[in-house]
């Protein structure tokens, strides 16, 4: 997924778009049509759901946050219906962090640690203005972590200040704090109890350490938060001698070789870099026997070397990439010793996976290793499109691409462009996983990646030591392809939008239905109605159009395999269950960085222009206020604006009063208790067995029935007999309708309208229509969620300029993000409008082709001060 930004406020807009890939071949999915994305708060409730519509993998999106989210660290998750065949394997995840606009008081104002036993305990203090105009009682704090999660009360001291206490049992070193009344979280802070503690991991090249093998030994500073941090060292004979010391990189990450004695009990002390106090700990185990594998990558070749204490007579070695094999060969030990080379040009690029087995075809050693072939990615250039060798504040900017194949021939393919100013987000845009690291790197790996972009730089890799001492300590696996096969396929691949569920009999001694006829109605845009019936398990299955937005109304009728009546069964539909959530809490949400807090302080000059605009447009007149019954509901009172004042109204009371033991539905009342305004009669043609029909006595030429103020379409008039009555607020005629051609073309009952026109208007409780009116023996009515719209990212345009559009400022960060642009004969173009800051601005280009291939590219220009501009 990518994102416009990477630092939100909670009254702004989350852009994103999605590129769904096979994981073999890297091609945009031909599989799965829709997406779910999903924002989810630390608390690890969903907030917001949404179903992409995927074209050829890509899908658009947007989250409107709401100002009452609190700050914190939230979830952007993401999968397919396929993809939960896998449990959380395939499934992508992506922590953001959104800031409150507001500047509220911090309710819960310090915290104290102290001991009193062994374990550390916590006193929580809160403003001094809080609780003077509130209930306390109903106040409480929440404290919690992955180990415990409590409550305790607010208390006041002597001196009338609120506080809470907190006594542990047990040595913790984070908490979340939650301040809550009636469920609801007021604020959370996190806090650090234990800053020093540690942890410090060795990971042997291959898996294990053998006696008499020299090794290179990967290793890991991590704190305990899980977040790697620069530290030191020494490696201790059993006499306290110091046998090798190492530093790691400011990831926390390194390697050293390392030549071990299983005789020797080996210790470590380490610390970090700044610090003055020692930890020590005991080193990894020496096996007396196994296999030691070692991989360097030199020039263009891997050169591999494997040492072997075991009876191994003979070995093979396979490289593997998304669970394929692309490289074999056999091999018999030398003296326990085997090496080989294989060139990078024979593997593809990325992540792969480099495993040794033994003659009975047993693992006895394996590693990933990366391959960078560059000659592999899309070959992407641009042009400017206008003939200007400078570009100026609120100048057009046009640039066209071309994108190629690694082969040089044209390539079809999908791009995002994205352009921002560097002074305020260059440094934050560094921090992006793109499309290269997350394709060939992090989607492969498991756990969460830190700072991915260090390996790097438009899409290169920059620093081959790094990623591989990042192979050597996190590089385990997230799938295991090998197993895919066995997986027990629950969840369908979804094409499109559909409905399916259960038809069940009433009592329990006939549980599923075969063979139920089943009409389904559903409400959006376009009325569509589907026929099937029940299979052998009493299952059904209806596609739906294209719909878009948040829900649509669908009715489910069932009836006697014969046809007649409806029949009453329990329909069930499946309902969209979302996977368990696993949310990582983040404990440095409190700690700002430079480069955000610049970011967010320019965010607020950005806010309060537009602000000030905005009051000013707005204004301060009051307009005249028309003053009408209240009563009238405003689909009743546009029906009469547009086409006058009913001549009769039979109100819902008086139809309920007529309603008899017998009577099955809305014209069943109106044929026998209201027959001087109204004909029900018998139509052969509306469905098979004939069905109800109704005619104004003594009006126009047609009747059309409306609903609400929908008017009704010609395949849903067999479904207007059945309105209960109890759902009717009333039913209103308007003979001889005024204005009726734009009412008559919103049905299908003929090209053109009639001379003459009557109105039957049936007004409901609901007032949604057809499919809010229905609450009858044999139809169950559900509301299912449809696609997400797609809202235009949007960039202000300067095709004039004068005095007047000067006056508001325009300082705008990102200053174009076209999401999904596709090539034509693999070229494609852009423009927008550069806004008042000057300086150097970045264009930053990914794109994915139709066989897969992947490219990023990027280049930059300067904004110059209009003022220096030569006219």
């Amino acid at each position: 997924m990518q994102l416009d930004n990477e630092i939100y406020e909670n009254d702004e807009t989350i852009w994103f778009k999605a590129i769904v890939l096979n994981s073999f071949d890297h091609k945009p999915t031909t599989l799965s049509g829709v997406l779910i994305v999903e924002l989810i708060s630390d608390s690890k409730e969903i907030l917001q759901s949404k179903l992409i519509k995927l074209e050829e993998g890509i899908g658009l999106g947007h989250f409107d946050l709401d100002a009452e989210y609190q700050a914190g660290t939230f979830l952007l998750r993401a999968y397919t219906e396929w993809d939960r065949n896998f449990e959380d394997k395939f499934i992508f995840e992506k922590y953001i962090k959104i800031y409150s606009t507001s500047q509220k008081v911090d309710l819960i104002e310090d915290t104290e640690i102290f001991h009193q036993s062994s374990f550390p305990n916590l006193t929580v203090r809160y403003n001094s203005d809080f609780g003077d105009t509130i209930d306390i009682k109903k106040y409480s704090l929440k404290y919690s972590n992955d180990k415990i999660e409590r409550k305790v009360i607010i208390q006041k001291d002597k001196n009338g200040r609120f506080f809470s206490e907190l006594f542990f049992d047990e040595d913790l070193s984070n908490l979340k704090l939650s301040l809550v009344t009636d469920n609801k979280i007021l604020e959370t802070k996190y806090i650090r109890i234990n800053e020093d503690d540690f942890d410090l991991q060795f990971f042997p090249e291959g898996g294990e350490l053998v006696n008499g093998i020299v090794s290179r030994v990967g290793f890991k500073f991590c704190d305990k938060y899980g977040k790697g941090f620069q530290g030191i060292f020494e490696l201790l004979s059993e006499d306290g001698d110091v046998l090798h010391k190492s530093e790691s990189n400011h990831l926390g990450m390194g390697s050293f070789y390392f030549y071990p004695n299983h005789k020797e009990k080996y210790s470590v002390r380490a610390k970090s870099l700044n610090d003055s106090i020692w930890q020590r700990q005991k080193f990894i185990d020496v096996n007396n026997f196994g296999t030691v594998l070692s991989v360097d990558k030199n020039s263009d070749v891997f050169k591999l070397g494997i040492q072997s204490t075991n009876s191994h007579d003979s070995i093979s070695i396979e490289v593997i990439s998304r669970g394929y094999n692309f490289f074999n060969l056999k091999g018999k030990l030398s003296d326990g010793k085997f090496y080989a080379t294989i060139n990078c040009g024979d593997l593809p690029e990325g992540l792969l996976v480099l495993r040794v087995l033994s003659e009975k075809d047993n693992s006895i050693a394996e590693r990933l290793i990366f391959n960078e072939r560059e000659d592999q990615r899309l070959i992407i250039s641009h042009r400017y499109g206008n003939d200007k060798n400078e570009l100026f504040q609120r100048d057009k900017s046009e640039f066209s691409f071309e994108v190629l194949e690694p082969n040089g021939k044209i390539s079809e393919a999908n791009l995002s462009i994205k352009v921002i100013n560097i002074d305020q987000l260059g440094d934050v845009q560094k921090g992006v996983n793109s499309i290269v690291s997350h394709v060939l790197l992090t989607s492969e790996l498991n756990g969460i990646i830190e700072k991915p972009y260090e390996y790097f730089t438009q899409g290169r890799v920059v620093n081959y030591k790094y990623l591989d001492d990042l192979l050597l300590t996190q590089g385990w696996r997230k799938y295991n392809y090998s197993e895919l096969g066995s997986e027990i396929i629950e969840f369908s691949p979804e094409k499109g939008l559909e409905i399916s569920g259960t038809v069940k009999g009433i009592s329990a001694r006939k549980s599923t239905r075969q063979g139920i006829d089943l009409t389904m109605m559903s409400f959006g845009t376009i009325t569509d109605i589907q026929n099937q019936k029940s299979d052998s398990l009493g299952m059904f299955y209806f596609p739906l159009r294209d719909e878009y937005g948040e829900k649509i109304d669908v009715l489910i009728q069932s009836k006697k395999k014969e046809g007649g009546r409806n029949l009453e069964y329990n329909i069930s539909i499946e309902e969209r269950l979302s996977p368990e959530v696993n949310f990582q809490e983040d404990f440095e949400m409190d700690m700002i960085s430079p480069k955000v807090k610049y970011f967010l302080e320019q965010n607020q000059l950005r806010r309060s222009i537009d602000n000030a605009f905005r009051l000013e447009e707005a204004g301060f007149e009051l307009e005249e206020v028309e003053v009408r019954d209240t009563r009238l509901s405003p689909e009743r009172e546009k029906l009469y604006k547009d086409h006058g004042e009913p001549d009769v109204v039979i109100d819902g009371d008086e139809i309920r009063e007529e309603e008899k033991k017998w009577s099955f539905g809305l014209y069943s009342v109106l044929k026998f208790s209201f027959p001087k305004d109204i004909q029900i009669y018998t139509d052969f043609d509306l469905q098979p067995g004939g069905g109800l029909r109704a005619k104004v006595i003594g009006g126009g030429d047609v009747d059309i029935v409306v609903i609400d103020g929908i008017a009704i379409k010609r395949d849903e008039y067999k479904f207007v007999d059945g309105i209960p009555p109890s759902e009717v607020t009333s039913v209103e005629i308007i003979r001889f309708a005024q204005d009726f051609a734009p009412l008559w073309w919103t049905t299908d009952l003929g090209n053109e309208p009639p001379k003459s026109l009557n109105i039957i208007a049936i007004f409901t409780q609901a007032g949604k229509g057809l499919s809010g009116a229905y609450r009858r023996q044999g139809v169950s009515e559900f509301s299912v969620p449809v696609f997400a719209m797609v809202k235009e990212y949007y960039t202000p345009k300067y095709d004039v300029l004068n005095s007047e559009s000067w006056i508001k400022p325009d300082l705008r960060a990102i200053l174009h993000w076209e999401r999904s642009k596709n090539t034509i004969n693999g070229k494609a173009e852009t423009s927008y409008y550069n806004g008042d800051l000057t300086g150097d601005v970045r264009v930053i280009i990914e794109a994915v082709s139709n066989e897969g291939k992947i490219g990023y590219y990027e280049f930059e220009y300067e904004v110059l001060d209009r003022k220096s501009k030569k006219e």
